[in-house]
């Protein structure tokens, strides 16, 4: 499990990374691209639902049905929730939990595994955090699941 939680850190630390990199005024294309990649159309509907299961309708049913039996869910803070524990969380959101993306997704990957990175903020009436919602998707067996949401963001006062 630890492996696997480092793992998650690791991606969502690259993914971060390029989209940062992304951000500056360097047009200098001699250094590489930033640019995002597309998601293929499957994976690209898998989290669509996986995003209307968690975000919108607080439906842990749903998005169990887009998970690998090995998804992992790490907000802020250093508890790593199992697809199980996370659908519980997200059974339990009220209505007035929102997420509000604020960015284009920045994708990267290719074949059978991709990282796609959004700014965002997410919370309650009260209570709200802005950072990064950073998904990986995965291919398995001519199936795509979402294996691992990794959210960093620092909790302020709305």
């Amino acid at each position: 499990m630890r492996n696997r939680v480092m793992k998650t850190f690791a991606l969502a630390g690259v993914a971060l990374m390029l989209v940062l990199a992304g951000c500056g005024d360097d047009d200098d294309s001699s250094e590489g691209s930033s640019e995002s990649v597309e998601l293929p159309a499957e994976a690209a509907d898998v989290l669509a639902t996986y995003n209307q299961a968690t975000a919108v309708d607080h439906d842990g049913d749903a998005m169990l049905a887009v998970v690998t039996e090995d998804y992992t869910f790490l907000s802020v803070g250093d508890t790593v929730l199992d697809r199980d524990a996370y659908a519980a969380e997200v059974n339990g959101y009220t209505t007035n939990f929102t997420v509000e993306n604020l960015g284009d997704d920045v994708v990267v990957g290719d074949a059978d595994t991709y990282i796609v990175s959004t700014p965002q903020s997410a919370g309650g009436a009260a209570l709200g955090s802005h950072g990064f919602s950073v998904i990986r998707v995965v291919e398995s067996d001519g199936e795509w699941l979402v294996d691992a949401h990794r959210f960093t963001g620092d909790f302020r006062t709305r």
